[in-house]
């Protein structure tokens, strides 16, 4: 009792510590993230911050830059949290959106879409519908495939990569079926909080 007692202050700062580093490396990033781009330098943004600047350069910064930044700040927080959620549900560090057949089912969902002219860039809407429906039907394949196993994080961690190999073989035959149709969809399958200024 009294070692433990002792050893918890310590135990204690080394969290501490630990949240204090990954705050600074996120100021960092989202200060890079201002700072960063072709249309104004390191000093207008500052200038801009300051009150100062031109009509354009505060539209850059207020309109673009920061609407940008904070999106990114939340879908990385979002895809933190999804991770968490399923490691803790499925009793797996290794558990995670990409290798549990949501990933995969999402990307097949919104391709497959765009693919049939169902969905396209001139109705986002329609490719997070059906974005939305693959990420669900993958997760419900691989609850098919290990609902008989009792839940046992190893076999789920097995099905669920097997499954997300299965959607992106899928995603990548549709993506071969109509190369002109999908090649804008490349970007969407990456990632992008486009702005470029």
């Amino acid at each position: 009792m009294r070692e433990r007692n002792r050893t918890a202050p310590g135990g204690r700062l080394t969290v501490a510590w630990r949240f204090g580093v990954l705050g600074a490396l996120l100021v960092l990033a989202a200060g890079a993230s201002l700072l960063a781009g072709r249309a104004m330098s390191p000093g207008v943004v500052g200038e801009v911050l300051g009150g100062g600047g031109d009509a354009l350069e505060r539209h850059v910064l207020f309109q673009l830059r920061l609407p940008r930044m904070l999106v990114s700040l939340g879908a990385g927080a979002c895809l933190g949290v999804a991770g968490l959620v399923l490691q803790s549900a499925l009793r797996n560090p290794l558990a995670g959106p990409e290798v549990t057949g949501v990933t995969p089912g999402a990307v097949l969902g919104a391709v497959t879409a765009t693919g049939l002219g169902l969905a396209g860039w001139q109705s986002p809407f329609a490719v997070v519908v059906a974005a939305c429906a693959g990420g669900c039907a993958g997760a419900g394949l691989l609850w098919l495939l290990t609902g008989r196993g009792g839940g046992d994080p190893e076999r789920t961690a097995v099905h669920g990569v097997l499954v997300s190999a299965v959607l992106g073989g899928l995603t990548a035959m549709v993506l071969l079926v109509a190369p002109g149709e999908l090649g804008s969809v490349v970007q969407w399958l990456v990632g992008s909080t486009e702005a470029g200024v």
